[in-house]
């Protein structure tokens, strides 16, 4: 009983880990896009004002 209860409590853990680990990378290349775009759009503004 004990060896079934350790399984079904490690598997929704794991399961838990690996969502959080997908919307842990989802905002950290969500956050580096804007980064990029804020860049891009900084350097045009560089550019009108040259």
């Amino acid at each position: 009983m004990e060896n079934d209860t350790q399984t079904t409590t490690s598997r929704p853990l794991s399961n838990s880990i690996k969502e959080l680990a997908e919307q842990f990378l989802r905002a950290v290349s969500y956050s580096s896009h804007i980064r990029a775009s804020f860049r891009k759009h900084r350097l045009h503004e560089a550019s009108w004002t040259l």
